[in-house]
C-alpha cells in the first residue's frame, strides 16, 4: 500500500505502474510526481526509469526532459550518483549554462562530497535567477549543515517572499524550529502548510504533536481536533486503523491529558474520544498482544 504521505494522484498512478510496468505507465508516473511535486518516490522514480532505458525508452530526449529531472533528482536521493552524473550530462546536453542546470550541478557536488563547490553555485543560481527557490531551499540546507542555522532561516525566508504557497520551504523551516525547540514558530509554519495540504494525514499528525508539545489547555484540545482529523483522513483513504496507531496513540494522550487538568477540560467530547481510542487500539492490535487497553483507564 501507498505511503499515506503520498497524493493520491500519485498514489493512484504508483499503483498502475507496479501492477503493468509498460513504458507508458511508467512515464505516466513519473510525470505524476513531477506534476505533484512529490518527494517522497525517489526509489520507485529511479528504478523505472533505469527500466525504461534498459528497455530502449526515449526518456532521455527533449521531449521527456521532465522525466529526466526526475530521474535526476531520484538518483541524487538515491545517492546512486554515476545514474545521477549519466542523467545531468543529458540535461546539460538540453538546457547548458541555465540557472537550472547550474542548480544540478550544485546538487550533484553536494551529493559527492563537495559542499564548498556546491554552495558558490548555489549562490550563482541565485545571482542568475533571485526567484529561484529551489536554489533557496538548497542553499539553506548547506548553511543548517554548517551550523549557520541564523543564516539559513534568513534564506529560506527570502525564498518565501518569493513564493508564501512553497510548502516544502515552510517545511524545512519548520525542520529547523524544531530541532532547536522553537514549536511557537514551527507551529505558524505548520498552520501555512495546511492552508495548502489541509488533507494531508502527516502535516495534520505533525501539527497536532507541536500543539502538544506547546502545552496548555487551549494548545491542547486544538491538538485534539488535529490528531482527530489525521485519524478520520486515514479512516477514509485506507478503511484500515493500523496505519494511523500514532495518531490514536497521540489523541488518547492528549485526552488523558485534558482530563487531568481539571473540571474545566472534562468534558463529553474528551469521554468519547478516549472510548473511540481505546476501540480502535483494540482492533489495531491482535487477539495474542499481551497489551491490555483497559490498563489505560
Amino acid at each position: 500500500m501507498a505511503d499515506l504521505a503520498i497524493h493520491p494522484d500519485v498514489a493512484e498512478a504508483l499503483s498502475i505502474a507496479q501492477k503493468n510496468e509498460s513504458s507508458e505507465n511508467l512515464i505516466k508516473f513519473i510525470q505524476k510526481v513531477s506534476e505533484k511535486k512529490e518527494r517522497s518516490c525517489s526509489e520507485f522514480v529511479l528504478d523505472f526509469a533505469v527500466k525504461l532505458i534498459s528497455e530502449g525508452s526515449d526518456i532521455l530526449k527533449l521531449e521527456n526532459f521532465k522525466v529526466l529531472e526526475e530521474a535526476f533528482l531520484a538518483a541524487i536521493e538515491c545517492k546512486a550518483l554515476d545514474w545521477a552524473n549519466a542523467f545531468l550530462i543529458k540535461i546539460n546536453d538540453h538546457i547548458p549554462k541555465s540557472p537550472k542546470s547550474i542548480r544540478y550541478l550544485a546538487m550533484f557536488q553536494e551529493a559527492s562530497g563537495n559542499p564548498e563547490e556546491a554552495k558558490n553555485l548555489y549562490r550563482e543560481c541565485i545571482k542568475a535567477d533571485p526567484e529561484d527557490t529551489a536554489a533557496y531551499r538548497r542553499l539553506a540546507a548547506y548553511l543548517r549543515d554548517s551550523d549557520l542555522v541564523d543564516e539559513a532561516i534568513q534564506t529560506l525566508n527570502k525564498a518565501l517572499e518569493m513564493d508564501m504557497s512553497d510548502t516544502q520551504i515552510w517545511f524545512e523551516l519548520s525542520d529547523i524550529y524544531l530541532a532547536h525547540m522553537n514549536y511557537k514558530q514551527a507551529a505558524y509554519c505548520f498552520e501555512e502548510i495546511l492552508v495548502q495540504k489541509p488533507t494531508n494525514y502527516l502535516y495534520n499528525l505533525k501539527y497536532g504533536e507541536i500543539l502538544y508539545s506547546i502545552g496548555g489547555g487551549e494548545n491542547l484540545i486544538l491538538a485534539r481536533k488535529y490528531f482527530s482529523k489525521a485519524i478520520a483522513l486515514n479512516d477514509k483513504s485506507t478503511g484500515s486503523t493500523n496505519n494511523s496507531v500514532k495518531a490514536i496513540w497521540s489523541l488518547l494522550e492528549t485526552c488523558k491529558k485534558l482530563e487531568s487538568m481539571g473540571r474545566k477540560y472534562k468534558d463529553e467530547v474528551n469521554e468519547e474520544l478516549i472510548e473511540m481510542c481505546k476501540e480502535k487500539l483494540t482492533k489495531a492490535y491482535s487477539k495474542e498482544s499481551k497489551f491490555d487497553i483497559e490498563e489505560l483507564k
